[in-house]
């Protein structure tokens, strides 16, 4: 279970470190082409990129400005805690800290981020591999697989499920503290889960059981089930961890009471997989699509990689073989245990293991989407990989080489088909972050993809803004876009405005349909007439303002 020897020179190791990381960052760049030459406006959508982008600076913003209020996001006013209506993303965030403060823009700090989370699951996966002992040519190919399979690449409109290196950083952690059970390796083991929950509370949530599991593998073939050192160390690590990111779980806990947010089963069971997904690639895989095109929704194409299945299989079937090394057995012995926990767990409530966690444990029936345990498995695939390689021995060198091509090869993307985005603070943005107000705005036509589009806007202008879109969304603001629907547009949602508080109404004609664009006008003058809204002026090109009376008088 020993991994490579420590150097005795730090600075040698942080060099290679940073070496590995800069490969990886080139991979990167290259996997996601044109993206790193557009950095300013291109995104993969104009909904989940653009909600994400508002968190991304709202962490930066709240920081600096009011900590303590840090989960007040300026969204859904007059609600609390909205940052926490989806997943905070403050771990991503924090790293992007000097973008933001250099006046990046959000969209270009997503595009950052998007770059630097393939490149630093490159370099876990790949110090991971190293740790259990493999040699330098295989687990290269444990971080090309990790990094860049086409069902990541699959993911760019989720920050988040890109910043997934966190599930091997923590892994790792978890085999150096088993072998040497201190209290720097506790600790650097509480760090690690750390990340993972500011990062994505998913994946803390999901790497839970296959950590434990494979705390016990280990502990048992070190021999160190009865070190009390283990149990104390682990138990320290874990608590620390807790108390850390209590006040991020407490924002969700009272959000989910608060709000009454709650995941369905027919959610759950609609985003659980099949075993056939793992053959769907990502519709911008350029290699596989070419021959089987893509049949489904996006979060259903699971694919890690055709030759990178057939290169795990390899990898168990060498773990299990008398011959095998323990470097090689431990690979695929922990691979096997991930790569198992992902499957099962992708497969949701078709399957009892994750129903179990559904029904017993806290914090899985927030969970929408099961079919995100296929980065847990994509974890152990990786390891598995990484096992058929070192298995091959002198020859390993080569084998990794021919590998790492296939895997570069069926993974390929680029060039992405990136949409243009907006990053620029529009004017209207620029007037309203120079109107005081007492209530929020209210922007219309209240519908998607235009909903995510104020939701950034709102980085810029930073007032309070009624309606918008995430993860959930609370009735006051599907209110806004159920009454303004109807036609004629119900008197109810001047009612509705005047009772969240709202100072001011957006009316964006450039946005409308025709039959829209009349019926909000004419909603909008009856009530100016009816003294309840006050028109105050057009802002180029096409957007207009009115102020509530009753909130502004």
């Amino acid at each position: 279970m020993r991994g490579e020897s420590p150097s005795r020179a730090p600075g040698s190791r942080a060099a290679r470190s940073l070496a590995v990381f800069g490969l990886f960052l080139v991979l990167a760049i290259l996997s996601t082409w044109p993206w790193a030459a557009r950095l300013k406006n291109a995104v993969p959508d104009v909904v989940d990129t653009y909600e994400a982008a508002w968190r991304l600076s709202w962490g930066f913003h709240q920081t600096f400005h009011d900590p303590l209020h840090l989960f007040d996001g300026n969204v859904f006013y007059p609600h609390r805690d909205t940052l926490a209506f989806s997943e905070t993303l403050y771990g991503i965030s924090v790293p992007l800290f000097p973008l933001f403060a250099a006046g990046v823009t959000p969209l270009a700090a997503y595009g950052v981020a998007i770059l630097l989370g393939f490149a630093l699951s490159g370099l876990a996966a790949y110090r991971l591999a190293r740790t259990l002992g493999a040699p330098a040519a295989a687990a290269r190919v444990a971080g090309i697989a990790f990094a860049f399979a086409p069902y990541r690449l699959g993911q760019l409109n989720h920050v988040g499920s890109v910043w997934a290196f966190g599930l091997p950083l923590a892994l790792e952690a978890l085999v150096l503290f088993v072998r040497a059970r201190t209290a720097k390796r506790a600790a650097w083991l509480a760090g690690t889960l750390v990340l993972l929950g500011l990062t994505w509370v998913t994946w803390l949530l999901l790497a839970a059981v296959p950590l434990a599991a494979t705390a016990i593998l280990l502990a048992a073939r070190e021999r160190a089930l009865s070190d009390p050192r283990l149990w104390l160390g682990g138990a320290a690590a874990v608590l620390v961890a807790a108390a850390t990111l209590s006040p991020f779980l407490l924002a969700y806990e009272r959000v989910a009471r608060a709000e009454a947010f709650v995941r369905t089963a027919d959610e759950a069971a609609f985003f659980s997989g099949r075993p056939s997904n793992w053959l769907d690639v990502a519709a911008n895989n350029r290699f596989w699509t070419a021959l089987k095109p893509a049949r489904m929704s996006g979060e259903r194409r699971l694919c890690p990689g055709v030759f990178l299945l057939l290169a795990a299989v390899a990898g168990a079937v060498a773990g299990a073989s008398p011959g095998a090394s323990p470097p090689t057995r431990a690979l695929a012995l922990i691979g096997a245990v991930w790569a198992l926990a992902g499957f099962l767990g992708s497969l949701g409530l078709n399957t009892p293991f994750h129903r179990f966690l559904w029904e017993f444990v806290p914090g899985f029936r927030g969970m929408r989407v099961p079919m995100r345990w296929t980065m847990v498995g994509l974890t152990g695939l990786s390891l598995l990989a990484a096992a058929a390689v070192a298995r091959a021995g002198r020859a390993s060198r080569a084998a990794g080489i021919v590998l790492c091509a296939l895997l570069l090869v069926e993974q390929r993307a680029w060039p992405l088909d990136l949409e243009t985005g907006a990053p620029d603070p529009s004017p209207l943005a620029r007037r309203l972050a120079a109107t005081p107000m007492r209530g929020g705005v209210a922007e219309l036509p209240a519908r998607q993809p235009f909903l995510a589009l104020y939701v950034l806007r709102a980085a810029d202008h930073l007032r309070p803004l009624i309606d918008g879109s995430s993860s959930y969304e609370p009735e006051s603001s599907r209110l806004v876009g159920t009454l303004s629907a109807e036609r004629p547009v119900s008197p109810a949602l001047m009612d509705h405005l005047e009772a969240v508080g709202a100072s001011y109404v957006v009316l964006h004609e450039d946005l409308c349909e025709d039959e829209e664009r009349v019926a909000l006008r004419d909603f909008l003058g009856a009530q100016e007439a009816a003294g309840r809204l006050r028109h105050v002026g057009r802002v180029a090109p096409a957007d207009e303002m009115w102020a509530v009376v009753k909130t502004e008088r």
